[in-house]
């Protein structure tokens, strides 16, 4: 889901094919996503998946804010959703549309993919920053990949084995660093279908990347209005980046094992980093394909 569905005779017609919404102690035909507030999973933001004419929608309903940390309180003064123009007790629906990929290397019949805009907006973790064993890796290679693919697009989709080592967390241009110094939060590799991106592989030239950690167009992302429901970041203060959002890298801060390492809306890398519990990090997801 992508775009919002404005049309008025749309929204109705999906709106009656839903039926009755979801409350705390009875979703109905609805789905809870099972969001934190203040540290705990509570019920109080659904979704719903309805197919109406040649097109299928997704219908997005909450009767609480969802903080921009998943240990907050709920209110408007702890959510980005009610600046972004979405407010509780209404169903916004949004349509499933193609997602438009940016190809970043083609090598050996194969092609390495990431996504161009900014798809949804998810806490990285429940505790560290190891990104093996976070929320957001299995987020990405189970309810994203379930998602967003059909059984013949799966088919091309490659597993891939991840580096998350301790040098995947550094600029491609700075081999200094991590030869003399450790990340000592850099976890295993991975074999994933989906990943986020490293520190390393944004400042990697051979991608198109800027390869210094400053601002940089390059980096510069956009979001869907269904991230934007989602709780994701956006820059609204003016300026060239006005609308950009920020988003994850799978790289570790190297001195706190609950912060990572985010692009912001000017495109650079926070490298104080950002607390695994915010829940408005945008999510780029990357695949490899054979062509």
């Amino acid at each position: 889901p992508q775009s919002e569905v404005t049309d008025s005779s749309l929204k109705t017609a999906l709106n009656a094919a839903a039926g009755k919404l979801p409350t705390s102690s009875d979703s109905a035909s609805w789905t809870s996503y099972e969001y934190y507030i203040e540290g705990s999973v509570s019920d109080y933001m659904w979704y719903i998946d309805v197919t109406y004419g040649n097109n299928a929608y997704r219908g997005v309903y909450f009767t609480s804010y969802r903080p921009w940390n998943m240990e907050s309180s709920s209110s408007v003064n702890n959510s980005v959703q009610d600046d972004s123009g979405y407010y509780t007790g209404s169903v916004y629906w949004f349509k499933f549309e193609p997602i438009k990929w940016r190809i970043l290397e083609e090598e050996n019949g194969t092609a390495t993919l990431l996504c161009e805009m900014i798809i949804d907006s998810q806490n990285f973790s429940l505790s560290t920053n190891n990104y093996e064993y976070s929320m957001i890796r299995a987020w990405l290679n189970e309810t994203f990949y379930n998602t967003a693919f059909n059984d013949g697009q799966k088919a091309i989709i490659n597993t891939v084995t991840v580096d998350n080592s301790a040098r995947s967390t550094n600029p491609d241009n700075n081999a200094t660093y991590w030869n003399s110094g450790n990340n000592q939060y850099a976890c295993d590799d991975t074999n994933d279908k989906v990943w986020l991106l490293s520190e390393q592989e944004v400042t990697r030239a051979a991608y198109e990347f800027d390869t210094g950690t400053g601002s940089s167009t390059t980096r510069y992302k956009k979001s869907t209005n269904y991230a934007h429901c989602q709780g994701v970041c956006i820059h609204a203060a003016g300026g060239s980046y006005d609308g950009n959002s920020c988003w994850w890298l799978r790289s570790p801060k190297y001195d706190s094992n609950i912060s990572e390492i985010i692009v912001y809306t000017d495109g650079k890398l926070l490298q104080q980093g950002a607390s695994v519990y915010d829940t408005g990090g945008g999510v780029v997801p990357a695949v490899k394909i054979t062509l």
